[in-house]
């Protein structure tokens, strides 16, 4: 979805590559605009020779959930390996423990949201001592990038609900693991209740952490 909104923003001579461990999901070729190309690739694994050193921009999101042993450099440097010398990473992730709960009015009562908050925070008994994310900067830093730096940003008011309902969709399969199945009534409870409370105006946020890095 990123690279294809990209593609409506920039000239039809910018060529636009995406790349994923499985393009099960992405369009077929002939729906592509004519500068999009879609590839197969494991970011676990050395790029493919003809991609090497090709790009001047690489853009990442969304894989923090399979970075291997707590540890990003691996990926960091086959990323580093696309770029041209000069070219940039910017590498996209939520950022779960500062997760909040945003409302309409601060005396809106939302206890079925509060619940699932709750299923979601992982006690700090089992939180990790430092997670790769708070170190990646320095991990871009030792790994062929330069001047790196984190931005963090929370979500626009008027697309709250937007963010909200797709994690909702996240959080329906794993409650439904948890608490034995989607079927029971607790469960259609708690989600119902949750919907509910979402559309009197409450909504569960994940603010955004966006590292920016040039290849040296």
């Amino acid at each position: 979805i990123w690279l294809l909104r990209v593609s409506e923003r920039v000239p039809p001579t910018v060529l636009l590559s995406g790349f994923d461990v499985s393009l099960a999901q992405a369009p077929s070729e002939r729906w592509l605009p004519p500068n999009v190309s879609m590839h197969q690739w494991d970011i676990f694994k050395p790029p493919p020779a003809e991609h090497v050193g090709t790009f001047d921009i690489v853009h990442i999101r969304h894989v923090q959930l399979v970075i291997k042993d707590n540890d990003a450099a691996p990926v960091v440097k086959n990323l580093r390996a696309l770029l041209k010398p000069g070219g940039y990473l910017q590498w996209d992730e939520v950022n779960p423990p500062a997760k909040y709960l945003e409302k309409v009015n601060k005396t809106l009562p939302t206890p079925a949201l509060e619940n699932l908050f709750m299923k979601f925070t992982v006690p700090k008994k089992d939180q990790i001592t430092k997670d790769w994310k708070d170190t990646l900067v320095m991990t871009l830093n030792e790994h062929g990038f330069k001047n790196s730096t984190l931005s963090t940003y929370k979500p626009s008011l008027s697309s709250l609900k937007f963010w909200h309902d797709m994690y909702m969709t996240a959080f329906e399969e794993f409650i439904g693991k948890i608490m034995g199945g989607l079927d029971k009534p607790e469960v259609i409870q708690l989600l119902e209740g949750a919907q509910g409370e979402a559309r009197s105006g409450a909504a569960i946020v994940f603010p955004m952490c966006i590292w920016v890095a040039r290849a040296r």
